[in-house]
């Protein structure tokens, strides 16, 4: 927990949540871009809010919104204001990191090496996706990610499912990868493991079923009494383009962290070929459909079960490297500025003292 604790205050230092759009109640979200956070406030005062006007917010991301309701319901029940909410979904990612470093130390991987890996995960939208978008959920989805690799239990992963589909959606496509971790020791004969695979397909099934019928209750207003009107997705038509500041995001959001699979997946490969192939048609394909939202760069956290399980195929390299190479790694990780890309617009995430020095002035020190 210590080390979750110290990677996921880095995080906050070196890429610090928008303090000026959190703490200034006459900066409106639009100004920066997040119009979620207005449904997100109404959400915890009623998880079964629906707009009486028109609302851009509710507009702009259809009704799914309104699927999004575990942590604005748990808020509910238990009194919470909305800053206190959001602070619930951010600690997510302190225990994300905690249990992340538990599964490489457990797995056989070393202290310095494990930490150097939970510190870059931090630095990446596995974490910083929930605190430069407050009020969006995801690092409770990528929680239950974690919670589902480090104990695959049947019943940790019906609940774990039921959650994180009630948080982002996204979380379905992580899964797979989830699984990839938890059989990873079975890659090479994979044929003979299909015994120990079929009852987590088996109750992700019946979770995704329940599930289904659970949303299906609150669109028609059988869950709640307040039945949806409109697009349960955007209204945008599908449209899939790959471009040059995709390729950036895809960069910028794990740094190093891709060296760890590419060298996983040339050593590895020689002996898991189908294992490998799997995992990596699935990662493009991953990576491809996440160009549906317009947040690419918080969309693709959901690859970060692969990381894991590249750090677990070259473990021996991993725990040979020198400290000193390892600490240049950190260094160089932490201070190299934190930035991630809105279409084409560069999105500069400010170090904690810029982000107070910004909200004491009311002001953006990049502004004239």
């Amino acid at each position: 927990m210590l080390v979750g604790l110290f990677c996921w205050s880095i995080s906050v230092i070196f890429s610090s949540p928008p303090l000026r759009f959190i703490l200034d109640e006459d900066y409106q979200p639009s100004q920066y871009g997040n119009r979620y956070h207005e449904v997100f406030v109404e959400q915890v005062q009623n998880p079964l809010y629906r707009p009486d006007t028109q609302n851009a917010a509710w507009e702009q991301g259809g009704d799914f919104l309104a699927y999004r309701i575990f942590i604005p319901t748990i808020s509910y029940y238990l009194g919470f204001e909305p800053e206190t909410a959001l602070f619930l979904i951010s600690i997510c990612g302190l225990f994300t990191l905690s249990i992340v470093y538990d599964i490489l130390i457990c797995r056989g991987i070393k202290v310095l090496p494990g930490f150097t890996f939970t510190l870059l995960l931090s630095l990446s939208p596995v974490v910083q996706g929930s605190h430069q978008y407050p009020g969006f959920p995801d690092s409770v989805a990528w929680l239950c990610v974690a919670v589902v690799i480090r104990y695959p239990k049947l019943l940790i992963v019906f609940l774990a499912t039921l959650i994180g589909i009630f948080n982002d959606e996204r979380f379905l496509l992580a899964l797979p990868l989830a699984y990839a971790v938890i059989f990873f020791q079975e890659r090479r004969e994979l044929h003979k493991s299909v015994s120990k695979i079929l009852p987590f397909f088996t109750i992700t099934v019946v979770a995704l079923v329940v599930s289904y019928f659970l949303r299906r209750g609150i669109a028609q207003g059988w869950v709640g009494n307040a039945p949806l009107t409109g697009n349960y997705l955007p209204a945008d038509k599908f449209h899939f383009p790959f471009t040059f500041w995709h390729l950036l995001n895809l960069t910028f959001a794990f740094t190093f962290l891709w060296l760890v699979v590419t060298l996983a997946a040339l050593k590895d490969s020689k002996y898991a070929k189908i294992y490998w192939i799997t995992i990596l048609f699935y990662s493009a394909f991953t990576i491809y459909l996440c160009t549906y939202a317009f947040d690419y760069w918080r969309s693709i956290a959901c690859l970060f079960p692969v990381f894991i399980l590249s750090a677990l195929a070259i473990q021996n390299m991993l725990n040979a490297l020198p400290r000193n190479l390892l600490l240049a790694i950190i260094a160089l990780t932490v201070l190299t500025p934190e930035i991630y890309f809105t279409g084409n617009a560069p999105k500069w995430m400010r170090p904690l003292p810029i982000a107070l020095f910004e909200y004491i002035q009311d002001k953006s020190i990049l502004s004239r």
